[in-house]
């Protein structure tokens, strides 16, 4: 994932670099280094955030009138064309 990407999501989301910091457990500074391209975002975070999106969907998807038919659909679209995208999961 790029840092521009990260920005937008976060922009998206209406976080500050230092909520979005607190929110995946890393230094505020590291937030902003990622979003200028100074560092790479490691594997461990963008899965811990990917799947804490996956969960927050489900939730909502279970509490919506259809359910888990309406979940099991989303995720074989998904699983159909080969793999959860990081981006899919976070923009819901």
């Amino acid at each position: 994932m790029l840092g521009n990407e990260i920005k937008q999501h976060r922009q998206r989301l209406g976080l500050s670099s230092k909520k979005l910091a607190r929110l995946v457990g890393v230094a505020p500074d590291t937030v902003d280094a990622w979003e200028s391209g100074e560092l790479n975002v490691p594997r461990s975070v963008r899965l811990r955030v990917a799947l804490e999106r996956l969960e927050i969907r489900h939730r909502e998807m279970l509490s919506s009138p259809g359910g888990l038919r309406e979940w099991d659909l989303w995720l074989e679209q998904f699983l159909l064309g080969g793999t959860i995208r990081y981006s899919d999961a976070l923009v819901g």
